[in-house]
């Protein structure tokens, strides 16, 4: 049984918790002792305890999950992935990859798509044809199907399935579950809020 003396005022402060992936799933109480009389010290006639049960879940993919990865055993290549919002408030993610074809030549590809939990799955194509100080609208090449799986904000696994395209034009073969770290990233809120 709890209960506010008709004379005392309430204030409403955050408190900020680090919490790891290996809460994950655990059921964790957090309480703090208050003061009820302003400046009197705390004591069990002058204070409050507050408690609340919280049962940790894994968290979505979200802005702070944005930056440069990389997998350090093959420096060279790697991915500038951003997550935002569209106008109508709904998460979005965009994948550009820098990678190569089989003769050593740079090849650019990008993709968009809206995250699932800790997954991104997306669509790539490449644009082709360009010239530079030449304007023309690029082929949309079929780049084939990334899927993205982050463990945690700074740390994912890329799968790769190559389109027909990829495969005859540049010698792209499958990616499974390659290790991604991220390298850089802008300071961001860790995730989607849920109220939009």
């Amino acid at each position: 049984v709890s209960s506010t003396p008709e004379n005392a005022s309430t204030r409403t402060e955050g408190v900020d918790f680090i919490l790891t992936e290996d809460m994950v799933g655990e059921l964790m109480q957090f309480g703090f002792y208050t003061d009820i009389t302003e400046a009197l010290g705390q004591g069990w006639g002058t204070s409050a305890v507050l408690y609340d049960n919280v049962k940790l879940d894994t968290l979505d993919i979200g802005p702070a999950h944005s930056g440069s990865f990389y997998n350090s055993d093959q420096s060279g290549h790697g991915f500038s992935i951003e997550f935002g919002y569209l106008p109508d408030g709904s998460p979005f993610g965009i994948v550009y990859w820098y990678t190569y074809d089989d003769l050593g030549n740079p090849i650019f590809m990008l993709g968009n798509g809206v995250p699932n939990g800790q997954m991104l799955e997306i669509t790539l194509f490449s644009p082709t044809g360009l010239q530079y100080g030449v304007w023309q609208r690029p082929t949309e090449n079929d780049g084939g199907t990334a899927v993205f799986n982050f463990s945690d904000r700074d740390n994912a696994t890329f799968s790769y399935t190559p389109s027909t395209f990829t495969e005859t034009e540049w010698g792209h073969t499958p990616i499974t579950d390659l290790p991604l770290t991220k390298l850089f990233g802008i300071p961001a809120d860790k995730y989607f809020t849920t109220t939009q």
